[in-house]
């Protein structure tokens, strides 16, 4: 009778079927699955059955997130396990690889989705020695194949990985400047399998395989034109050489590939997914690794660039020192507005480029450090590449070199010069007769005329970016052009008609799905719901987007629906719940390095602080606001951290301080020109100068505002402050009338919002100033246990000040000395200076 083995020793089972006799290696260990065994410097280190098979889960994928419910089923193959039973697994197959679970070596957690593992995986012959060991990367499943049959797997991997993305290859010699005449080089990866003698396939092998012998001569010579133009971005000509190879081939997978990003360049989404999903069913033919290398590619087609990037982190890992998928990956990082990945991206290839794709790599480098602010080193790479698109006579990759250049500029606050590159670009698409350009060109022009408030100038160029695109069958471009134009029509308060754009916008984008641009109409939809004063609705379509962007989204996107939505429970005086939220999107944007979403974040953030009375600290996030806009061009944000400055130092006590800022946020906003924004800032200002008694002064400021013509919750505030200093004139019939009025402009949900208490604050002080001692105090008293429900302690402390003069009124002074005694404990103790001096010049009176 044999021996049993030991309990901490498994026996060797079904796992040495499915993998090959060469030994596998994950990091710095071997791997024999048979003897589920780890090896590491000679010492052996035996595993349990479930963390063998955990391991080799993952490293059938290395790179790649595994769903917590994919390794469960091939775990425990459906058998229901406890709560944990995963976790515990993961981590003590950490222990045996003495991994760090903080900084991962072998398996990184992804929260809520699952798990990957992100050492190296390879395979060697046993048995060689130290000369002839034969690294080979791996991935998938048929880790058994020949080192032949593998070494093709990567040539699909570049192929399929839609040849443009992963599969540039070196540039042609100096010289050959004819596209349709030049071939990629025979050591580059485009054309390997059928150039290339060593890498061909063994017999009988099919799919994309054997298309060195079923491409003729004519679609092999259509071909290699076509992906020359591919890679200079010459999608028209492009498309006619490669719909000819395809007609010549219908079993072609790169052509259909190469077809698919050729359309996917022109604008016409319907017509690539459609050459792609064909690609997909010839892929299916030779093996499940080639068609999940197309679905990589498919889920860029798809707008889903998340997915795409876990797939091309996976493909990158099979082929790390492949440029082209490092390229691509750097591409989609910034695509997701993560500078700081997609320099990390080209980091590995810095010095493996040449001609075209070198280029290329400037571009992605240029908008990358664009998104980190970097706006001179910006500049300055989209001119390299300027200078190498020019010398290569390609004068698409030019023009987009003139408009990255254009942004860089536009950020920098550097307008005339900006435009004149735009120009550039746009007379180069002109020429081109790229009328898929020209629409880009038109939507970076239009997009930067709204943000700097230039809205009649916006409208037009953004109806002509409606028009180029629609003419080009570009829908992504097109929907984005409407989304502007909505945002254009709600800056000029014509709520209805960017309703309508909206809504037409989400139907169509119902029809055909594009998560991104679906998140934006979403956003800009809840927007003008908070803008009118529907809060739950708003909500509800905030909560949507976070919804859409928490698990597979960029943490741009994440930390823009966080902001987003912190500020609503602002505005609904959910104070806690806004604070979570703003300080989570403020540590995502520090993380990525996102200068303009992070000032955005903390403005908000500040906006929340100052309401909850933690004034040092809202004024130390508005002043970083300030700081961390210094060299971007901003304006409205930089006039919106002035003006929250304003608000912050005048219940400090520093009242010409708030006075300067205030003034200084109405100059940047003349820049704008935002009547609104204008009304607010005017606002501002009238309560520093009620403070100080200088009451013609804010009339005069309330005046201005006025002329806005302004409406919703602003149109408000304007006419609630008007009657505030008609009230303190002594001209009680129109304080009273003008107050009504205002309360009216008000939804009933707006009305029981933070803006709404602090104008019902106006309303009590007016009643006050009008001698209605006991309406103040029962006002006041109503309003103090709303503002406490809300956290909103400033302006709980406000109302409780109003309170005390009212009891004074009322001759209730024991009454009024204890609300000023405690008063006057807590503004101490919080640090509200002006409080602290009013209640004790109103103790000193009383």
């Amino acid at each position: 009778m044999k021996a049993q083995p030991p309990d901490d020793s498994p026996a060797p089972d079904a796992r040495a079927e499915a993998w090959p006799p060469e030994v596998l290696s994950i990091g710095a260990f071997e791997v024999r699955p048979g003897a589920s065994a780890l090896l590491l410097a000679g010492e052996v280190r035996h595993l349990p059955p479930q963390q063998m098979d955990l391991l080799l889960v993952l490293a059938r994928s290395p790179g790649r997130t595994v769903p917590r419910e994919e390794i469960a089923e091939a775990l425990w193959s459906g058998v229901e396990v406890e709560e944990g039973g995963l976790s515990r697994c993961v981590s003590e197959l950490r222990k045996a690889l003495g991994d760090d679970a903080r900084n991962p070596c072998y398996i990184e957690t992804v929260p809520k989705r699952g798990y990957r593992l992100v050492a190296e995986v390879g395979l060697r012959k046993e048995g060689g020695g130290a000369g002839a060991v034969e690294e080979e990367p791996v991935f998938g499943e048929e880790l058994s194949r020949p080192k032949r049959r593998r070494r093709v797997s990567v040539v699909v991997l570049v192929l399929v990985g839609g040849l443009v993305w992963w599969g540039w290859a070196r540039q042609e010699k100096a010289g050959r400047s004819d596209p349709a005449s030049a071939s990629p080089d025979p050591a580059g990866p485009v054309l390997l399998e059928a150039r290339s003698s060593h890498l061909r396939p063994s017999k009988g092998a099919g799919g994309l395989s054997s298309l060195a012998s079923s491409r003729t001569a004519d679609a092999e010579t259509a071909y290699a034109a076509g992906i020359t133009h591919l890679r200079r971005l010459e999608g028209a000509a492009a498309a006619r050489q490669l719909e000819t190879a395809v007609a010549s081939g219908p079993a072609d997978l790169a052509a259909h590939l190469a077809l698919a990003e050729a359309y996917e360049q022109l604008g016409r989404p319907e017509e690539a997914r459609r050459v792609a999903q064909s690609a997909v069913l010839l892929a299916a033919a030779e093996s499940e690794e080639q068609r999940l290398q197309v679905e990589a590619w498919r889920a860029w087609l798809a707008g889903e660039p998340a997915r795409a990037a876990d797939l091309l982190r996976a493909l990158r890992h099979l082929w790390p020192r492949d440029p082209g998928i490092s390229l691509r990956l750097a591409e989609t990082e910034v695509e997701l507005g993560d500078g700081a990945s997609a320099l990390a991206a080209l980091a590995d290839v810095s010095n493996g480029g040449e001609g075209v794709l070198s280029a290329r790599m400037l571009l992605v480098e240029a908008e990358a450090l664009r998104l980190l602010g970097r706006l001179a080193e910006s500049r300055d790479r989209a001119r390299q590449a300027l200078a190498s698109s020019r010398s290569l006579e390609a004068p698409a990759l030019a023009a987009r070199a003139l408009e990255i250049e254009a942004l860089a500029l536009f950020s920098g606050g550097d307008g005339a010069k900006a435009r004149s590159r735009l120009e550039a670009a746009r007379q180069v698409y002109r020429d081109l007769e790229d009328v898929r350009g020209q629409a880009r060109s038109e939507l970076l022009l239009g997009s930067w005329q709204l943000a700097q408030g230039e809205f009649g100038a916006a409208s037009v160029t953004l109806e002509g970016a409606v028009r180029f695109s629609a003419e080009a069958g570009d829908l992504p471009s097109e929907i984005e052009a409407w989304i502007l134009l909505a945002r254009v029509r709600m800056e000029r308060k014509q709520w209805e008609e960017a309703k309508v754009l909206l809504e037409s916008c989400e139907g169509r984008l119902l029809e055909t799905p594009i998560p991104r641009l679906l998140r934006l109409v979403l956003r800009q939809r809840a927007i003008l719901a908070a803008q009118e004063g529907e809060y739950s609705e708003a909500g509800r379509l905030f909560e949507r987007v976070l919804e859409l962007v928490e698990d597979e989204g960029p943490d741009s996107s994440v930390s823009g629906a966080l902001s987003d939505l912190g500020r609503l429970r602002l505005y609904q005086g959910d104070l806690g719940a806004a604070r979570v939220a703003l300080e989570r999107a403020v540590e995502l944007d520090r993380q990525g390095g996102r200068l303009e979403s992070l000032a955005r974040s903390l403005y908000n953030l500040s906006l929340t602080e100052g309401q909850a009375g933690r004034l040092q600290r809202a004024l130390t996030a508005a002043e970083e606001t300030v700081e961390v806009l210094r060299d971007q061009h901003n304006p409205p944000l930089k006039a919106a951290a002035e003006l929250q400055r304003a608000e912050l130092l005048s219940p400090l006590n520093r009242l010409p301080e708030a006075e300067s800022a205030a003034r200084r946020a109405l100059r940047a906003l003349e820049e704008v020109g935002d009547p609104g924004r204008f009304a607010e800032a005017r606002l501002t200002l009238v309560l520093i100068l009620v403070e100080q008694d200088r009451l013609a002064e804010a009339r005069e400021e309330i005046r201005r505002a006025e002329e806005a013509g302004n409406r919703g919750s602003v149109a408000a505030r304007v006419l609630s402050w008007k009657a505030v200093t008609l009230a303190l004139e002594g001209r009680r019939d129109e304080a009273l009338a003008a107050q009504a009025r205002a309360a009216g402009m008000l939804t009933s949900e707006a009305a029981g919002s933070l803006n709404g208490l602090w104008m019902q604050w106006r309303e009590a002080q007016i009643w006050l100033a009008v001698g209605e001692f006991q309406r103040a105090a029962d006002l006041a008293s109503e309003l103090i246990l709303g503002a406490e429900e809300r956290h909103a302690d400033y302006l709980a402390a406000e109302l409780r000040l109003i309170l005390a003069r009212a009891y004074l009124g009322l001759e209730r002074g024991s009454d009024a000395m204890a609300e000023l005694g405690a008063l006057e404990r807590e503004s101490f103790r919080r640090g509200w200076k002006l409080l602290e001096a009013k209640t004790r010049a109103l103790q000193a009176r009383g």
